[in-house]
């Protein structure tokens, strides 16, 4: 098993700083190219919508990573200082026409394997698993 972790302030030149640290770290940990690109887009979603629905704007707090790599899969663990959302139980959005966008949550839950929630001391804790072998 292998673990790489980063810290980036809740800003857009943050989350561009952890997708350039997650392509590398990905490269490092041996992932082919479409599990790589899974992993940076399910982190995207989850970055952008701590800065526009959990801080409804950049912030000063930190935003942190951990990419965990085994014999199986990856786990990603995320962690963000925005007010308590639960992504496990939000319910995801259908098609609207009159209001596009808005498939974050059908995005990460349709690419992650599994995807477990907590709120620990002030922070929402977002933990993903990926299976590297069906």
């Amino acid at each position: 098993m292998h673990s790489k972790e980063i810290s980036v302030s809740a800003r857009y030149s943050g989350m561009a700083e952890m997708l350039s640290w997650l392509a590398a770290a990905a490269v490092e940990a041996g992932l082919d190219p479409l599990h790589s690109h899974r992993v940076q887009l399910v982190v995207e979603e989850l970055f952008a919508n701590t800065l526009m629905h959990g801080f409804a704007g950049e912030d000063d707090s930190l935003i942190r990573l951990a990419l965990i790599t085994g014999a199986h899969g990856i786990r990603l663990i995320y962690s963000d200082a925005a007010p308590p959302f639960d992504p496990t139980h939000a319910p995801g959005r259908e098609y609207d026409i009159e209001r596009p966008g808005g498939f974050g949550l059908n995005v990460i839950r349709s690419v992650a394997s599994a995807l477990a929630y907590a709120y620990r001391d002030g922070r929402n804790e977002i933990v993903l698993d990926f299976n590297l072998h069906p």
